[in-house]
């Protein structure tokens, strides 16, 4: 959405929707194929929801902005092993301490 009061209009008229078809308050919201801009978190916020989620790949932690959670996805290239790798925090883990001591990831499949 280009402004704010757009995005609320949108986000009402989902609510509305979803909430009629889920039956309770709907009160997460997913950044349409993972896009955002950088007034959207604070927009979102504004507007009452709790949570947003992107497309960013990563783990969250305490200090994750709600706004901006990242998730993984799955992806028919993944292996079983490395999907649990990466919901699990390994991969993040392992990407850290290649990081921490200088060495690059030979892989972008995270």
């Amino acid at each position: 959405a280009e402004s704010q009061s757009a995005m609320n209009e949108e986000i009402v008229q989902n609510q509305l929707r979803l909430e009629a078809w889920a039956g309770r308050p709907c009160m997460d919201f997913c950044y349409p194929s993972g896009r955002y801009a950088v007034q959207h978190p604070l927009w979102l916020h504004k507007a009452g929801l709790r949570s947003a989620t992107t497309c960013d790949a990563g783990l969250n932690d305490g200090g994750t902005d709600r706004m901006l959670l990242k998730r993984y996805l799955d992806r028919e290239t993944w292996s079983d092993l490395e999907f649990e790798a990466a919901i699990s925090g390994f991969s993040e883990i392992a990407a850290r301490l290649l990081t921490a001591i200088g060495l690059k990831r030979t892989s972008s499949r995270t």
